[in-house]
This record gives C-alpha cells, sequence and structure tokens, in this order.
C-alpha cells in the first residue's frame, strides 16, 4: 500500500499534515469493523482530494530526502510558480514517498504534488 502525506491550511506558523492511505471503498464503509472497535476507528478521517491540475516535483535521490523536501516546495512556490502562468489552487497539497526495500537506501525521493490553476494575466 502506497503512504501519502497530505498538507493543508498552510500558514505562517505552519500547516496541517495527514499520514494517509488510499482505501478501498469497503474499507472506509467497515474501518470499524476492519480495526477491531469504535475507538480506533474514531480517530481516522476521510480526506478527499479534488480533481485538480498538479504541479509534480521530485527531490534528488537521496538516503534522506525528507531533509531537503521544504526546501523544494519553497524553490517551487518562490522561483517556478512566479514565471509559469500559474498560481497555487486552494486544494490539499500531496507527498509521495519512494523508500525502496533493497540496501541501496540513496535512491529514496519525495514527489510533490502542488495543485495549480492558470493564473491571471
Amino acid at each position: 500500500m502506497t503512504s501519502y502525506g497530505i498538507m493543508t491550511n498552510f500558514q505562517e506558523e505552519g500547516y496541517d499534515f495527514y499520514i494517509a492511505a488510499k482505501l478501498r471503498e469497503w474499507e472506509r464503509e467497515h474501518l470499524e469493523q476492519e480495526l477491531g472497535n469504535a475507538e480506533d476507528a474514531a480517530r481516522f478521517e476521510n480526506i478527499a482530494i479534488p480533481a485538480h491540475t498538479y504541479v509534480v516535483c521530485e527531490t534528488e535521490r537521496c538516503k534522506y530526502p525528507t531533509r531537503i523536501f521544504p526546501q523544494l516546495r519553497k524553490r517551487i512556490v518562490e522561483e517556478w510558480l512566479p514565471s509559469s502562468g500559474y498560481v497555487l489552487a486552494e486544494a490539499p497539497e500531496v507527498s509521495v514517498p519512494h523508500w525502496f526495500r533493497n540496501p541501496d537506501s540513496e535512491k529514496r525521493y519525495m514527489e510533490l504534488w502542488l495543485p495549480v490553476s492558470q493564473g491571471k494575466g
């Protein structure tokens, strides 16, 4: 199963971050049954990611891409977006970690999916 990071509500002081997985409809509808009790099921939220245009970028391949991930987002928002004709859209941002199960941890990387729409020009 692929895990995802979902980021919303970006502010100067931080943002909301969720660790997510795509569940099949049956799993979502029967979460309490799958987890064994209502208390555990109540700790989960269903987050819908709307259809959107996303720009998808990747970190460099390295041992710890989580360390360079924030700089990638900053470069996209501050350097690429202003000259691209796009603006950030009001939708969740998504990160996808790629941790491989082989001995070469230097090949790890993360994808960043930023929702965009055509800028006003």
